[in-house]
């Protein structure tokens, strides 16, 4: 559907659709701001899809935005149709002049960070871009579209620091717990992984404790910093203490497994699977198999042999299964990641620990974050997707304390990485089903089942 073909539209329908348009545009000089983008939503929409008229339906849509600028549908609807009719070079400055016309705070920080969004994209301006963004910033602090596209813009440039304050910035500043948490947890990752100030790090996995008692990252994260002060001796001497008191407390057996494999404590190692090979029964000949696998282990980390230490680790873990096939993948996804700098390697051994144990959070958020960083967002849908059916077969699907959060975060990969607002929809209308309580959730969920766009491309 391109140009201004009216699609195989007959005069009679043609005739009807103008009529609707006509009484829309009437309607719209007689109401309220809110309900004139409405109308105008409906008449671009009506232009593009029932009459296949895009450059009528480009204005239209264009004028839309203008109305509303925080509606996503009129912003990736100006995006969609001024990319497919080559427009960008009249669209762009025409919108840059239109920001004049918009002096209320919160839409004109929409509109910028859409601007910015054109101009870096389209425009390959981004120092524009980065102005309109500041811009936004500063209008909106707590915005985490905002936060997101400002903090990815130094991102990209290794501009670790910088990308660290945006997104500390907008943490302290929003009133939602779970947009504080997750823009928090990312500063205070990228300070610590990648500015090198642990000291910064941890005051923000501190804050993110506050808001959140049992957020499980800022605890492990600032458990590891509390122990760097200490030998690794004497940190796998307390994690053995502790499991003697609660032998089946797996979150200690992770630390235990984590410390002793970054400080190359291969006693430690051993000790922990003796540990975890009585808790699964394992039969003595299996045990005696798996004990002439460690020692090849330890002979090829000694000699520092990585990729034979990766196929011994994979053998182990096929002989085992659950939590202690999944240490073994997590251990060989390790040294995937830090000592053959493997990335899609690290990633699929990540993968397997989770088939191997769903539960494992710590992991699941370790392979969500690099594909994040990396905006990789086709293959984080996937490891979601993959996630969401585990839960499902081991009978969690209708559990929303473990299925809410993974919906939401699949809808905001839908919304904000791959740009498909009609399945972000249904990810988010699942999680209003599961969660009618939930205001966010149910709140999202009611405002794209009202979408004209969305209707349409669902229709399609």
């Amino acid at each position: 559907m391109t140009g201004n073909g009216f699609n195989g539209t007959s005069p009679q329908d043609r005739a009807r659709w103008e009529g609707v348009i006509a009484d829309l545009i009437a309607e719209a000089d007689s109401v309220e701001p809110a309900a004139r983008a409405e109308c105008l939503r409906q008449i671009a929409s009506t232009y593009e899809h029932k009459l296949g008229d895009l450059p009528r339906a480009l204005v239209s849509w264009q004028a839309a935005f203008v109305g509303d600028p925080s509606n996503d549908d009129a912003a990736m609807a100006v995006e969609r149709l001024t990319d497919a009719l080559g427009q960008w070079s009249l669209v762009l400055p025409d919108c840059d002049d239109l920001l004049s016309d918009i002096d209320e705070t919160g839409q004109r920080a929409a509109f910028l960070t859409w601007l910015a969004r054109w101009h870096d994209r389209y425009a390959h301006d981004e120092e524009t871009a980065e102005k309109r963004l500041l811009e936004a910033a500063e209008l909106a602090p707590a915005s985490l579209a905002v936060a997101e596209s400002l903090s990815a813009m130094y991102r990209k440039h290794g501009d670790w620091a910088r990308a660290a304050e945006v997104c500390k910035r907008a943490g302290l500043a929003t009133d939602d717990l779970e947009q504080a948490v997750s823009l928090l947890l990312e500063a205070a990752r990228l300070l610590h992984d990648r500015v090198g100030d642990a000291a910064a790090g941890m005051q923000l996995y501190r804050r993110v404790l506050e808001l959140d008692p049992r957020n499980a990252t800022a605890a492990e994260a600032l458990a590891e910093a509390a122990g760097t002060d200490l030998e690794p001796a004497a940190i796998c001497a307390r994690y053995r203490q502790a499991l003697e008191v609660d032998p089946n407390n797996l979150t200690v057996v992770r630390q235990w497994a984590d410390v002793a494999f970054s400080h190359g404590r291969l006693d430690d190692l051993r000790a922990m699977f003796e540990l975890l090979y009585q808790r699964a029964g394992v039969p003595v000949a299996r045990h005696d198999n798996r004990a002439r696998l460690n020692e090849a282990l330890d002979r090829f980390v000694a000699a520092e042999k990585w990729v034979e230490a990766i196929d011994v680790l994979r053998t182990l873990a096929r002989e085992s299964s659950g939590v202690l096939a999944a240490k073994y993948f997590v251990a060989a996804g390790k040294i995937a990641e830090h000592e053959l700098q493997d990335r899609e390697l690290s990633m699929d051994l990540y993968d397997h620990a989770l088939d191997a144990d769903p539960n494992d959070a710590k992991v699941f958020d370790r392979l969500l974050g690099m594909l994040t960083v990396s905006r990789s967002w086709q293959r984080a849908e996937e490891v979601l997707r993959r996630m969401i059916a585990r839960q499902r077969e081991a009978g969690q699907g209708e559990n929303p304390d473990i299925m809410l959060p993974l919906w939401r975060k699949l809808g905001d990969i839908y919304r904000t990485g791959i740009r498909d607002l009609a399945s972000a929809s249904e990810a988010y209308s699942e999680c209003a089903r599961l969660a009618p309580q939930d205001r966010y959730a149910r709140m999202v969920a009611e405002m794209n089942a009202r979408s004209p766009v969305l209707a349409a491309l669902q229709a399609r």
